[in-house]
Formats: structure tokens, sequence, C-alpha cells
């Protein structure tokens, strides 16, 4: 190996710098060790998801509670500057749900959190039994207080919600009532005689025919005129045709 001394200059000149890059490496890498994604805050996490869910919840009636539970400790997220929230296929902003948040910057992650959503309010039950068919009167119904995500979702919790309809099953005293056991009251029945209302731009002629099927307000019926022609129309509360 040649002595230092007979080593070509320009080889001479170069030792110091490449003594100093190898004596910096350690140091360097040092640095690069050091930065690390900050990991995320989960109590600030809930906190957004909390009032994400309290604000999607606002319009039930009731007194709405929000619990969020923290994401799985055994996770390893990175801070999130602006988290978006979700709600999975089927979820629902009622009882026991998962709720879904994506971030996409400074790093990209997705996850879900278990939360549950309870109200306390009002709704109706029943203050006698009532049988198939009956006609709703208000008498017959009073109100109640209670945990509504533990009741079927269909449960009414207005009396103006049931006015005006017909029992579609039994029920005893004291039960909860739901939407799906009432149906709208009939206002026309086949064969009756009713005025079909045909209205246009500025004038409404009227006329009579023959209900050729039963309908409820809302309902489309058809109707059979004198001339043989048959309309169809919907009816209304007062049991006269709308023609289509």
């Amino acid at each position: 190996m040649p002595r230092p001394d007979r080593l070509p200059f320009a080889i001479l000149m170069l030792l110091p710098l490449l003594f100093l890059s190898l004596t910096s490496l350690p140091a360097l890498a040092a640095g690069t060790a050091s930065v690390q994604p900050a990991s995320l805050d989960a109590s600030q996490l809930i906190a957004k998801a909390t009032h994400y869910l309290t604000e999607q919840t606002s319009q039930l009636p009731g007194e709405v509670t929000v619990h969020v539970d923290p994401p799985d400790s055994r996770l390893t997220l990175t801070e999130c500057s602006q988290p978006v929230f979700f709600l999975p296929p089927n979820g629902k902003l009622w009882g026991h749900t998962m709720l879904g948040v994506q971030c996409q910057t400074p790093h990209a992650w997705t996850v879900y959190l278990q939360a549950s959503i309870t109200v306390h309010g009002k709704y109706i039950v029943t203050t006698k039994p009532l049988k198939q068919g009956q006609a709703i009167d208000t008498s017959t119904l009073a109100s109640a207080e209670g945990e509504l995500t533990r009741l079927p979702a269909d449960t009414l919790t207005d009396v103006s919600q049931a006015t005006g309809k017909i029992m579609a099953t039994s029920l005893p005293a004291g039960f909860p009532l739901r939407a799906s056991q009432l149906r709208e009251r009939t206002v026309i029945q086949p064969g009756q005689t009713v005025t079909v209302l045909s209205t246009g731009n500025g004038f409404t002629v009227s006329s009579e025919g023959k209900a050729v099927n039963a309908a409820s307000a809302g309902q489309t019926v058809q109707v059979r005129m004198s001339s043989g022609e048959v309309v169809s129309g919907t009816a209304n509360a007062s049991g006269k045709v709308l023609a289509q």
C-alpha cells in the first residue's frame, strides 16, 4: 500500500472531506430517526365524533345522549388534521351503531368507532284494547315516557300521527302504538258515486262517476264515467277524486 506522503495530491485533498462525511453519518441517522409521525390523540377524536353525532341527531324527538367508544388501543393511528366522519352502509343514528372515520392528511387511514345513541322522550300507548278495523279515537290513546331506542323504530311519538286512521290489527291496552299497526281510513268504496274534479289554468270542472275500487286518502282510484270512459285520479280526505 502506498505511503500517505506518496499519494496523489488530489486524493490527499479529499481525505479530510471523506473523514468529515463518515463522522457525520451517525448524527444524520439519529436526526432522521427522531422525526416520527405524531400519534393520534384519542380523546380529541372522540370529542369530534361525539360532536358530529350530536349534530346529526339534533332533530330526533326527546333528549338525545351520545357515547362514543375509543378506537382499539392495538391500532397505530397517526394524528389527523381533518377527520371525515361517515355512517357505514346500513348505518343508523339510533341505538348501538358504528361510525366511520377517514383521514387523508398527513397520513391516510380509516377506522370504525362503536357508538351508542339513546333518546329519552314521549311515545303513544293505548289506554284500552283496540280492535282491527276500529277508527282511532284520541280518547283511547295516551302519552308515556321512556327510552325510545328500546322501542320499535316506527313507534308513534305524537297523537296527531294516528288521527283519522284505522287499526290494521288488534292491540291490548297499555301497548306502544306503531305506524305499521295503522292504515288510512277508506274514503271511497267500490260502486260509490264520486265527484271527479278536473283542474286547468284558472278553471275547475266537476263531474260524477262510479268508483271502480276502494281507496284511502292519497291513493289512486279509477272511476267509470257515464260515458263509459274510465279515468284515474287521487282520492282526497273528503272522498272526492282529483283527476290525473
